[in-house]
């Protein structure tokens, strides 16, 4: 849940004016956990990097997003 706070809410939050799912509700972002993980873990397209500003996840924070997702993302 910390690499969600940090990496994805900056634009995936309540009321963002890209029609981007927010993901600022815990319960939302635990029901697109396959999402989720395709998009972070496998291919690797989240957080968009081609972005201005945005930073590619490093090993760790991959790591720690992992482990929340497979500890059944508890709050």
């Amino acid at each position: 849940e910390k690499v969600l706070n940090t990496a994805c809410i900056s634009c995936h939050y309540t009321g963002n004016t890209d029609n981007l799912t927010p993901l600022d509700d815990y319960q939302t972002a635990k029901d697109l956990k396959g999402t989720l993980w395709a998009l972070v873990i496998l291919k690797g397209t989240m957080p968009p990097t081609d972005e201005a500003g945005i930073e590619p996840l490093t090993a760790d924070q991959k790591q720690i997003f992992s482990d929340w997702f497979v500890d059944g993302m508890q709050q």
